[in-house]
């Protein structure tokens, strides 16, 4: 038989040994035999009380800590706590100003003003050196990518020049002055070398932004063509792409009869992923880019 009803039962036993035992010996009492069935009565469930509590295992206030007020606000179990931010991500992260300009409907991050060296120290590129200070003294809005085959498309309206063919890869295979119609036809200019550089390094002082496989397409990892855009981590102005995936024109003149390429391409190999890596190429594309990769293009534009 269950503990709880032997209880139970014993209560039980005990009242009618009270009210019975009495009559027995012939003890009258006027008032119990109208009491008699209520003090059973309560006494029974008494001890269905006390079988109730000793079932539950503990005592009405066991949820209670020693200290603590019944019924006080508990404090949430920080190991099943949801966080407010993914491990390792940063609690607050810089704030990238972006606008979509309507006429190709790209992004453009803004980059703000400030000083930088621009340039390798050693260990480079003849062509990257020697390493000097620079001052950018006014922000600027860029493309946040290269500008796509779609949006080439869009603003052109015409054929698109690029090998590899998709809507979201970079345009390529553009000559210098292609590249500058269409930046001035969506309302800006081809950066300078120096706005280029600042951006690409986005307070750097390195020669790269971050490690080569993680921030571009190469030699090592593109298969030997361009990819979508965008799908590389950022830097820390929020732009994607600054190296590898194609070679992007400039404004300024390299030399004489060039114009200056920076970024690098998918065929460049991954130690050269270098921000002040630079060469220079006709404008007019009438010899193959090197490597046989094509140049893209961003823009800077002024909002109004």
């Amino acid at each position: 038989m269950n503990t709880n009803f032997q209880i139970a039962g014993i209560a039980f036993i005990a009242a009618a040994i009270i009210g019975g035992g009495l009559e027995a010996f012939g003890i009258k009492v006027p008032l119990l035999n109208s009491m008699k069935r209520q003090v059973i009565l309560g006494l029974f469930g008494a001890g269905l009380l006390i079988a109730a509590v000793i079932s539950s295992g503990r005592t009405p206030e066991s949820n209670t800590k020693p200290g603590e007020l019944p019924g006080a606000p508990k404090e949430t179990d920080r190991s099943t706590a949801q966080p407010t931010d993914p491990p390792g991500k940063p609690s607050t992260e810089p704030t990238v100003r972006i606008r979509v300009n309507p006429v190709d409907g790209l992004g453009y991050v803004f980059i703000s003003p400030g000083a930088f060296m621009m340039g390798c120290p050693r260990d480079c590129d003849p062509r990257e050196q020697p390493s000097h200070a620079e001052q950018v003294a006014e922000g600027f809005w860029l493309t946040q990518t290269k500008v796509t085959q779609a949006a080439w498309v869009r603003v052109v309206k015409g054929d698109n020049p690029s090998r590899s063919i998709g809507d979201q890869l970079p345009v390529e295979n553009v000559s210098w002055f292609q590249a500058r119609d269409y930046c001035t036809t969506v309302g800006g200019r081809l950066p300078s070398e120096k706005e280029w550089e600042y951006a690409a390094r986005a307070g750097v002082a390195g020669p790269s932004y971050g490690p080569p496989d993680d921030i571009a397409w190469h030699d090592d990892n593109s298969g030997g063509t361009t990819h979508p855009v965008g799908l590389k981590q950022p830097n820390a102005f929020g732009l994607y792409d600054m190296l590898g995936n194609a070679f992007e024109w400039t404004s300024d003149d390299f030399q004489p009869g060039l114009k200056v390429v920076r970024g690098n391409s998918y065929g460049v190999y991954p130690d050269r992923m270098h921000v002040s890596s630079r060469f220079g190429h006709e404008p007019s594309l009438v010899r193959p880019a090197p490597f046989s990769n094509g140049i893209g293009l961003r823009c800077v534009v002024e909002f109004r």
